[in-house]
């Protein structure tokens, strides 16, 4: 695949993201919950600015994005029935998915700004990845083990 293609599906990738963390961020009622997934619709708005951005220095053709990938798909299913970890799973993906679309483009970009764009990108993409983790951690007690007192159930 072409540098022009892989950064079209790059930025229609960050859209998809944006349309499912905003669908999300509107239909949690936890205040936190839904402040987390705002920020990262946030963040992958910027990411796609950024790629258009680069795309309209390089490039003398317009940017224009087809079809949706399957985060549109997968938003619209969330449904007031999915539970918190349900939704930080899809999350979750998405970000794996999108910092191992943005290595492989760093790894194939002949362009250094592009190289240096996308490595940019993908570590962002890995730390949303870590956030969106530590979350699931929280929410499901995974540090549990960490907060018992220990002691107390050791006999003398």
């Amino acid at each position: 695949m072409d540098m022009k293609k892989l950064l079209l599906q790059a930025v229609g990738h960050e859209q998809a993201a944006f349309e499912l963390y905003d669908r999300l961020a509107k239909k949690i009622k936890n205040a936190e919950g839904a402040a987390m997934f705002a920020n990262l619709a946030k963040d992958e708005t910027g990411h796609r600015v950024k790629l258009e951005e680069w795309w309209r220095r390089k490039f003398a053709e317009p940017l224009t994005i087809g079809p949706r990938d399957a985060a549109t798909a997968e938003a619209i299913e969330i449904d007031t029935q999915a539970g918190a970890v349900d939704a930080l799973e899809l999350a979750l993906e998405r970000e794996k998915s999108s910092a191992t679309l943005y290595e492989s483009l760093a790894a194939s970009a002949v362009d250094p700004d592009l190289r240096r764009l996308c490595q940019a990108l993908s570590e962002q993409e890995w730390g949303h990845f870590a956030t969106i983790r530590a979350e699931i951690a929280a929410v499901t007690g995974d540090f549990y083990w960490l907060d018992i007192d220990y002691a107390s159930h050791v006999e003398d």
